[in-house]
């Protein structure tokens, strides 16, 4: 392989990634270039699942009118760890800035556009949440309804009797009054019942056929499906609502040495949070490696290629409960640096 193979190489290894000044300068020459070697960014993705459960507002009467037992007595709010992504990205070292200069006649112009996108700058992040969920409301949740059909008012007739004098005596005239009155609790609750128990009559009468123009085929599943799907939005009034979703917290880290470190702090009650607080739990990394060999930093020597080997590293993610996940992954800071004088 030519010198300039080899440099082609090693450059489009080095430079496919960000940088801030060191010694070199900022710009080359049409003898040189300015490069920067990779560093690694370690990557980890936490899923965590949030389950809010909302009582139904007529949970009370579940056993009674439904036959239900054993519902949850309050609502719910629950966050728990489902799994850890690790990951890692290649980018160019802020503080690993280098100059090239060819003794050889020619131009270096052809390297410059090859490499151009790997010094942009990009400054180093630290520990960065880059989504955190929106907290709602609980009846966003569980926006209960009145799906009977029914009205929500009873109206009430009483019968007053007034006594009125004519020409010969005293009589007793009637007076009817009607009044609407909001229903209470328990006959809404009741109205609520009913109407699943006519749901489920409707939905065997139409598997056995006793109905005027029987539904068949598509018609009878959409039908099915139908009442199915009226009957769980009542019965969400009794047994109360449950939603789930599954959100994706992503962090990113620059180790400068194999060690750990803390990416966020969770809690089952609570969720992700940055900040450190009682009752959370440290969700930490550990970076570790069996490399024990030389990693000192050469000098800027503009006749010198230099170059980083890569070290595999085992990393481990892990919470108070215990470990989430383990990989074997390369780290570019952590390995040797290797000169080719040019």
């Amino acid at each position: 392989m030519s010198v300039r193979s080899f440099i082609l190489a090693c450059c489009g290894l080095c430079l496919t990634l960000p940088v801030t000044t060191q010694a070199a300068p900022k710009g080359g020459t049409a003898t040189s270039m300015v490069y920067a070697l990779p560093q690694t960014r370690l990557e980890v993705q936490l899923n965590v699942r949030h389950t809010v459960y909302k009582r139904g507002p007529y949970a009370d009467y579940a056993n009674r009118m439904l036959g239900i037992q054993n519902l949850p007595a309050t609502d719910r709010d629950v966050w728990e760890i489902v799994s850890a992504d690790i990951s890692t990205v290649n980018e160019t070292d802020n503080q690993e800035l280098r100059t090239l200069s060819l003794s050889a006649s020619g131009s270096v112009r052809d390297l410059l556009q090859i490499t151009a996108a790997g010094l942009v700058a990009d400054a180093q992040m630290q520990n960065v949440l880059t989504q955190k969920t929106i907290r709602q409301k609980d009846e966003d949740y569980a926006p209960f309804m009145n799906f009977t059909g029914k009205e929500q008012t009873a109206e009430r007739v009483d019968t007053f009797y007034k006594t009125i004098m004519n020409d010969t005596a005293f009589i007793r005239q009637p007076v009817v009054q009607r009044t609407l009155t909001s229903k209470s609790r328990e006959e809404l609750a009741r109205d609520v019942a009913n109407q699943i128990y006519d749901i489920r009559d409707n939905r065997i009468q139409l598997l056995i056929g006793n109905v005027d123009n029987y539904p068949d085929g598509e018609a009878l599943r959409t039908a099915l499906q139908a009442l199915s799907h009226e009957e769980e939005l009542l019965l969400s009034m009794f047994v109360g609502a449950r939603y789930e979703e599954i959100i994706p917290y992503r962090f990113s880290v620059v180790p400068e040495t194999p060690d750990t470190g803390v990416l966020c702090y969770f809690s089952p009650q609570q969720g992700v949070s940055t900040a450190q607080r009682n009752g959370y739990d440290a969700i930490s990394y550990l970076i570790s490696t069996s490399y024990d060999g030389p990693t000192g930093r050469p000098d800027n020597n503009p006749h010198n290629l230099i170059y980083r080997t890569p070290v595999q590293c085992e990393v481990q993610v892990y919470s108070g409960s215990g470990l989430l996940q383990t990989k074997s992954l390369p780290f570019f800071q952590f390995g040797p640096y290797s000169i080719f004088p040019l």
